[in-house]
């Protein structure tokens, strides 16, 4: 049975952007609503610097995203930091499970985002939390002075290395092509650092240590000595809790929506990194499409 202190109209699943303004927007269409997620800012709260969000020329990724919690808190929106263990329909309503209470919603918004894909090669689980790490902002300061190598080749691991480039002794960008994805203006903040040296074809093997990571072996068998492993190679879609509700996803695992935000399931949406509305995974985006998720449903209530 429902419990009426936690049902609302919608429950908003994840904590970053998408969520916040989805959060926000319904406060506007006065619809009730509640922001559950693990990490208050999502992916985009491990972002160094954020230079392409409207309305500022440069800010932190854990500054914006307190910004827009802070935005959703002044409409009295609940945000509910909590572990999301399971997600169920019953009758009409969707039940929420969590480590802390359960909750209620007539309508879902899925925005769970992604998270960080792996190597998948020997010494990186062994490592981890022991030289290896998937987000610099949270660890890099770990290795003030040290040799470290950044692998990637998109705008996550260029801007990663111009972070680690002001921390590390020696920053090495390891890219398993020649073909860089990062936006130019990044491209060319790398090629000027003089403690930043870019290796093409350079794709890790296995990376190796003792109690610490020493170094990494690539493909050509060649090693290189480093102290740390930054890890930045994209994202995979954070889909596993709302499975069972028979969401559909795309070839990559990310959910499909309509140009309303709707998946295949009646009254559930969708938002932000998760969906497969777009290649272009930003927080403008992510944003965009929260808003645009609630304005379905309130279009919906409205008929």
């Amino acid at each position: 049975m429902a419990d009426e202190k936690n049902t609302y109209e919608v429950l908003i699943l994840g904590a970053g952007p998408a969520s916040f303004a989805a959060g926000i927007y319904a406060a506007r269409y006065q619809i009730k609503s509640c922001i559950i997620g693990k990490e208050l800012g999502g992916l985009a709260a491990t972002t160094h610097l954020v230079e392409n969000y409207p309305g500022y020329k440069s800010i932190s990724g854990p500054d914006l995203m307190k910004k827009m919690q802070e935005h959703a808190e002044s409409l009295n929106v609940p945000i509910v930091q909590t572990n999301i263990k399971e997600a169920k329909k019953e009758g009409e309503l969707f039940r929420i499970i969590t480590d802390k209470e359960d909750y209620f919603g007539k309508y879902l918004i899925v925005a769970l985002g992604t998270k960080r894909r792996k190597l998948n090669i020997p010494g990186e689980d062994k490592f981890y939390g022991k030289g290896v790490t998937y987000c610099a902002t949270c660890d890099g300061p770990l290795f003030k002075g040290m040799n470290v190598a950044v692998v990637g080749g998109g705008d996550a691991a260029f801007k990663t290395a111009l972070f680690m480039s002001d921390i590390a002794n020696k920053v090495y960008l390891l890219v398993r092509s020649d073909r860089f994805k990062a936006e130019p203006i990044n491209i060319e903040s790398v090629k000027k650092r003089q403690n930043i040296e870019i290796k093409t074809f350079a794709e890790v093997k296995e990376i190796r240590g003792e109690q610490l990571v020493s170094s990494v072996l690539l493909k050509d068998n060649s090693e290189l000595k480093v102290e740390a492993v930054l890890i930045e190679i994209g994202q995979v879609p954070s889909t596993a809790i709302v499975k069972e509700l028979g969401i559909e996803m795309d070839e990559y695992g990310y959910v499909k929506v309509d140009k309303n935000m709707a998946t295949n399931i009646a009254r559930v949406y969708a938002a932000g990194d998760i969906t497969n509305e777009t290649e272009f995974k930003q927080i403008i985006t992510a944003a965009s499409q929260g808003s645009r998720a609630i304005h379905s449903i309130f279009n919906a209530k409205s008929k």
